[in-house]
């Protein structure tokens, strides 16, 4: 055998062609192709075009963590989770306006109470006053 027909068998073991790598990746094979052009994945033979097994399986496991762990929020969630931050502080301000409200209502009803307690006893020893002279 030629050296060359060794070094084909060599990374035939070591590598996937187009169409494995696509398969792996539930990618097409011009995707594949379209990432090698990108860079993002290295050839190891050019005919028949072959890549490294360790590249595409570390490629395919993290784009497995990537869908499982770090979902990134789609659009209409961020626009969701920002409406839903956007209620919170509503429903905070009207809370905050209420109890301001309320506080005022309290104090008003306090003085006001306590001016009739200060008139009624106010009466009430001026009835006493006349109470004790009329004797």
């Amino acid at each position: 055998m030629s050296p060359n027909v060794n070094k084909i068998k060599r990374d035939l073991t070591n590598s996937y062609t187009v169409r494995q790598t696509a398969q792996l990746l539930s990618l097409t094979p011009k995707r594949v192709r379209q990432m090698i052009s990108e860079g993002k994945l290295k050839r190891v033979s050019t005919n028949p075009i072959l890549l490294d097994q360790r590249e595409v399986l570390d490629l395919r496991n993290a784009r497995e963590v990537l869908k499982v762990d770090q979902q990134p929020a789609t659009d209409s969630t961020a626009q969701l989770l920002d409406q839903f931050h956007k209620l919170i502080e509503a429903v905070q301000e009207q809370n905050n306006r209420t109890l301001a409200i309320t506080n005022e209502v309290h104090t008003r009803e306090k003085e006001q109470l306590l001016d009739q307690i200060n008139r009624l006893t106010a009466e009430l020893e001026a009835k006493s006053a006349r109470r004790w002279y009329q004797r």
